[in-house]
Formats: C-alpha cells, structure tokens, sequence
C-alpha cells in the first residue's frame, strides 16, 4: 500500500491516520500553511508601516530602527529558509515518566552558543521534570554540564500533552575556549530536584556534535568581582556615552545633558537559577537621587537568567537617557537585581565568591560619570573675573541682599558662577566670609561646591557651574560694613588655599576675591 498524506492541515493541526498492517511509505514535505504565510506578510506589513511612522518624526526617528531590523532580518528569513540538519536518533534510550527522547539536532552555526533541539514522545503525564545535559570530550572526560527545564530553562514539562511529540530547545553546556572538534553529548532526565536516585544515574551518550570554532565570551572594558545572592557575578562593566568627549586629565567619561548613557554588564551564574529575576541601573547623584534608570529582565534577547549555562558570561545592555536639564555633576551608576514577584533585592557582596562574611548591601555602585549642564544664560547680577590658579574663573554671583544691605540672623543666598579652563585633580573646598577687620566675622560657609554633586577635580574645560550658598548673618553681628569674599582651599593639602588672580593677572592678598561690600543694619 502506498500512503500520500498531509501531516498538517491549512489550520495547522496534526492530523493523524489509523494504518492497517503491511508496508507502507510516507512522503513527508515541510511548507508553511496559509496561515502561516498570511502571518508573516502581515507582520513584516507591520514593521514597516511603525518604521515608517516614527521615521517621519525627527523626535522619534531613532526609533525606527528596531522595527527596521526585526523587518529586514524577517524578510532575509523568509526568502533564504535554512536546511534542517539531520535528526540523530539516540544512541540508547533514554525515558522516564513517560516520557522518551526520540531525536535530536545540535545547531552549531553560533558556536558560541550551540542550539541542542530535541523531540519528545509523551505517553502518560510526565510531572515536572528537569533535563540534565552533559558534554563529554571523545574519552569521555566531563567539560560542561547543566541542568534544565524547557524551552531555554523557560518552560515546563507539566504543559506537554500526552500522546504529543514535543519538540523542545537548550544551549548545549559548552565552556568558554573548548576547542573545535568532535564531542558526545548525554542526557538523563530527572523526576525532581529532590530524586536522589536519579541524581546518581550514570547520564545515557544519546550522539555526537561537532564544534567547529571555539566558544568565546565577551569581555568586559573594565572587571569586577562582586556576587548577587548565591551564585550570580557581575564580572565587570562597559561605558558607552552616545556623544563622548573624552578630556584629558580628567579620569570619568563625559555625558552632556540631553544624551544618553549605555551602560553594559557582564553577567555569570555558577549554578542554574530557579527565576528570571529582574536588574536595574540608577544613576544617582552624590545624595543618592536618581536622574536616570533602567529596569529589565537581565541577559541577551531568549537568554534570560533562568536559562544561563553555569560558568558562561551574558551581556546586558542598558540605557541611561540623562534629561536635558540635569544639573551638571558626578553622578554613579549603580546596579542591582530583585525577585520580581515580592521586589525583594538580592544581597550584594562586592568581593565576589570570597565575601561570605562581609555585611551584604543591596546595591553595587560603580564608577562615576559626568554630566555637563547644557549651556547657561551667562547673565549675572554682578559679573566678575576672577582666576583660581589655572583651573577655572569666577564669571559673577547673583545675591539675594537687595541692595547689599543684610541684618543680624538673615539668611543670605549667594549664587556664583564658576566657568572651567583646564583640568584638575584637586578636591576643592570653596569658602565664602562676610568680614570686617574691626568687627570681625559676621557670617561663613566652607564647603564643596554646588553641595558635592559637582566637585572641582571633575570640572571640564568651558563647563559653566553654577554654585548656591546660602549664608546665615550671626545674631551678634556688629552692624557696620562688611566684606563679602570668595576663596578655595585644599583640605587634602592642609588646608592650602588656591591661588586667586584678577583679570589682569595680579594675585589677591590671602588668595581672596573680594565680591561686594555689604551693609549690616540693626
């Protein structure tokens, strides 16, 4: 008897056929069904009418990126279908449950991540079952292991039907740097984590693949140690600023205002998560504030947490957009991971696998990186031109005495407006006096500029920064005149005062630039 027969309707679904003894021949053929194709057209219809869209706006034009991608890669997609490599059939059986491996490929055209797609049988329910996988070298020494669920560590066995074949995927467990060449791949299926028979059952050799390249894992600019709950590392970080303006002599990457800020992580597990846990960078000021954040479940697009191959690293990218009226500053990215169903973060050690016994924070902070404040209306009050040293000058202040006139336990607020010239690596400490030689010091305030969100050594070379003082006139104060002064001083040094200048370049007595005379009435 000679059998022809489609194995899938236009619909899409499995049809079956009862056969009476003899032989038989199956001519098999794989299309896609009309609905498949109508789905495909539709959707990459779709893509390019969002492209279109957000291309006609110049605010959202970037966006029209992504769906332009995903448009262009369906449609290569479509157009060039890739042969199916060949099913091998296991070596020897391998079933429990239930449940019994009928086949596998093993795509490794990325091999750095080679694709194990395998084809199930379900006979009775098979509960929830775990997938361990194992790579053997051609003596049969272990290089990789893992264990998993379905679907990429996603799925669960609970959902397969009885009486389907299922076809499922995973990342081989392949290590970093292991050679091209040919390897056994094996697999025991595990009726819960808590079988401890099946835990000591000798994994069944179901065939081989072949590696072609070594796998290779990305590699961080700058390495970390620090480990998030039990068995997730960060192992280092990238900055990457849309617009960089790197100066020299100053050692934190520049952001303007406006821009945006990536900032990609480099993860690893050295054991298989239970949960997709979510991460987040905040960049924070020097209070702790965030001007810009980014949550997500963490890892490359299909490789969330739960399906990471222990001892393999994952890149995740995130963006930072800055708004553009961010106050100029230092700011720090700081990074950490939750459970996203009770928000509860994970403990952070900062020095890795050995920092057990060290207090766990829930956060990690890294580097910082500087925002400069778009351009200001350089509009003052009193302009003024003063040097400190050759690092930055004075442009003027704004003051909220009204006509300099101030009493006893008013509180003044005294704006000033530095520009930078040229780089330093001094931490300075600005001090303002409201002094007189006869009456003595009526009001004061050291501290760092701009409340220590802006501190000198991150100033840039033409960065306008604005510094907001607010002075308290003693009580006693001695009514009389008084001079309001400027200065800076280098705690770190002793206390070593900056060297003032005019704008002729004459040095002022005491490293002191005098501001304005100020009245203290009654």
């Amino acid at each position: 008897m000679r059998l022809r027969h489609s194995a899938i309707d236009f619909l899409g679904v499995l049809q079956t056929v009862d056969l009476p003894p003899g032989d038989h021949v199956v001519h098999k053929r794989w299309t896609h069904t009309p609905v498949q194709t109508a789905a495909t057209w539709l959707s990459l219809l779709t893509l390019a009418v969002l492209a279109g869209v957000a291309w006609r706006d110049r605010r959202t034009r970037w966006i029209a990126v992504l769906p332009a991608i995903f448009w262009a890669a369906g449609l290569l997609g479509w157009l060039t279908p890739r042969d199916l490599d060949a099913v091998q059939l296991p070596a020897s059986p391998v079933q429990r449950n239930g449940v019994q491996l009928l086949g596998f490929q093993v795509d490794t055209a990325d091999a750095n991540h080679p694709t194990i797609h395998t084809f199930w049988s379900v006979a009775t329910p098979p509960g929830d079952l775990r997938i361990r996988w194992q790579v053997l070298d051609q003596q049969g020494e272990l290089v990789g292991a893992a264990t998993t669920r379905p679907v990429y560590n996603a799925g669960s066995t609970e959902l397969w039907p009885v009486g389907a074949v299922v076809d499922d995927a995973t990342i081989a467990p392949v290590p970093a740097g292991l050679p091209a060449g040919d390897y056994r791949l094996a697999v025991t299926l595990l009726a819960a984590e808590a079988d401890q028979t099946a835990q000591r059952e000798p994994p069944t050799v179901v065939g081989t693949f072949t590696l072609d390249a070594a796998p290779v894992d990305p590699e961080p600019a700058t390495q970390t140690d620090a480990r998030f709950g039990a068995a997730i590392h960060l192992d280092g970080y990238d900055y990457d600023v849309a617009r960089s303006k790197p100066e020299a002599g100053v050692s934190v990457p520049r952001v303007d205002a406006g821009d945006s800020l990536w900032v990609t992580l480099y993860w690893s597990t050295q054991a298989v998560l239970a949960e997709n846990y979510h991460a987040f960078v905040h960049l924070v000021d020097a209070t702790g504030q965030p001007i810009a954040q980014e949550d997500h479940v963490p890892g490359p697009v299909f490789q969330p947490p739960a399906s990471w191959t222990p001892g393999r690293r994952y890149t995740d990218a995130y963006l930072l957009r800055i708004p553009p009226d961010a106050e100029g500053g230092v700011y720090w990215p700081e990074v950490g991971m939750y459970a996203y169903a009770d928000q509860e973060r994970l403990p952070v050690f900062a020095g890795g696998a050995d920092a057990s016994a060290e207090e766990p924070d829930d956060h990690m902070r890294l580097p910082p990186v500087k925002v400069v404040a778009a351009p200001r209306n350089a509009t003052f009050q009193h302009p003024l031109s003063a040097r400190f040293d050759d690092a930055f000058e004075l442009l003027g202040f704004d003051i909220s005495a009204h006509g300099m006139i101030v009493r006893p336990g008013d509180a003044v607020t005294l704006t000033l407006y530095y520009r930078g010239l040229a780089p330093t690596d001094a931490d300075l400490t600005r001090f303002v006096h409201l002094y007189s030689p006869q009456a003595g010091m009526a009001a004061q305030h050291d501290g760092p500029p701009a409340n220590g969100v802006n501190p000198t050594w991150s100033w840039m070379p033409g960065e306008v920064i604005r510094d907001e003082v607010t002075l308290v006139v003693a009580q006693d104060a001695t009514p009389g005149k008084a001079q309001l002064s400027l200065g800076f001083y280098d705690a770190a040094a002793g206390a070593t005062r900056a060297p003032a200048f005019d704008a002729a370049g004459a040095p002022f007595p005491d490293a002191l630039v005098p501001l304005a005379e100020v009245l203290i009435e009654p």
